[in-house]
């Protein structure tokens, strides 16, 4: 996948991240949540979670509480 020779799986791959909530439509979790997400079903029907910025369902979706640094 890193040499491009599986991209009929998903233009960008990944099936786990974390982050910060930029914009949530259903109001599940508050704008600059630290939150970590499963994209679901094993990464073989959501693609992307190592995009810069990516969509994932809200019930897949969990605030954490940590001080780690993100690298």
């Amino acid at each position: 996948m890193l040499r491009g020779e599986w991209a009929e799986a998903a233009k960008v791959i990944g099936i786990e991240c974390v982050g910060l909530v930029k914009a949530c439509s259903g109001g599940e979790f508050p704008v600059g949540a630290k939150v970590a997400a499963l994209m679901g079903g094993l990464g073989h029907t959501i693609h992307g979670s190592y995009a810069e910025y990516t969509r994932v369902p809200a019930s897949n979706v969990a605030i954490i509480e940590s001080d780690l640094p993100w690298a």
